[in-house]
């Protein structure tokens, strides 16, 4: 496993070791690991619905017709 030193503010050094301290992790490491890990999940889904996105149809743009309709759909759904 490859090494990497870093520098970070004092607040955000108390905010790593309070997250170590408090059991949520086994150290610092780890917990800067789950945060890399979080991020690349996150942008791979929003690349995913971004695709999806760009690949669901020709574009358009809502009028207060497309609006009211939604509302009146939406109001009718039982909750």
């Amino acid at each position: 496993m490859a090494t990497l030193n870093i520098s970070v503010p004092a607040s955000v050094e108390t905010w790593i070791n309070e997250q170590v301290r408090s059991g949520h992790y086994p150290s610092a490491s780890d917990y800067l690991r789950n945060l890399v890990q979080t991020d690349q999940q996150s942008r791979q889904r929003l690349d995913k619905l971004l695709l999806e996105g760009l690949n669901s149809g020709a574009a358009f743009t809502p009028d207060n017709g497309y609006w009211a309709a939604k509302k009146r759909k939406l109001a009718a759904e039982p909750n």
